[in-house]
C-alpha cells in the first residue's frame, strides 16, 4: 500500500511480505551517509520507523531516538525477534538481513532476492 494518507493508515495492517516490499522502497531513498546497519536507529529498520507507513504498521522512536517495534524496545542482538515477528521471517533471516556490512541499496537488493525465494 503505497498510499501514505494518516487518516487511512491508520485503518490498514499490512502481512510481512508487504511489509517488507515497503522497507525496500524506503531503503531505495537512503542515502548511504545516513545508514548505518550497526546501530537500530540509523539501519533500515530505523529508517523505517521514521516513515509514516511503516508508524501505522506499529514501528516508532522512543523519545531517546530507539527504535520499538509494537512498543519493544530494540536492544542489540535481542532486537532480531520482534524485527522477524514485525517483517514475518524467521530470526535466522532477520538476523541474515539486518547486520554485516552493507548499504541501503544492498539492503533493498537483499530484502528483494529474499522475497523472490533466492539466496541473499
Amino acid at each position: 500500500m503505497s498510499d501514505r494518507d494518516a487518516s487511512r493508515l491508520r485503518r490498514y495492517q499490512a502481512a510481512g511480505r508487504e511489509r517488507l516490499q515497503e522497507l525496500a522502497e524506503v531503503l531505495d531513498g537512503v542515502p548511504e551517509d545516513e545508514f548505518d546497519i550497526d546501530h537500530w536507529q540509523s539501519c533500515g529498520v530505523g529508517h523505517a520507523a521514521r516513515d509514516p507507513w511503516f508508524q501505522a504498521q506499529g514501528l516508532g522512536l522512543s523519545r531517546a531516538g530507539n527504535v520499538l517495534v509494537d512498543g519493544e524496545l530494540l536492544l542489540g542482538a535481542y532486537g532480531f525477534a520482534p524485527v522477524a515477528r514485525f517483517f514475518g521471517v524467521s530470526p535466522t533471516d532477520a538476523r541474515r538481513l539486518f547486520s554485516g556490512t552493507t548499504t541501503p541499496g544492498r539492503l533493498a537488493r537483499r530484502i528483494r532476492r529474499l522475497m523472490a525465494g533466492l539466496p541473499f
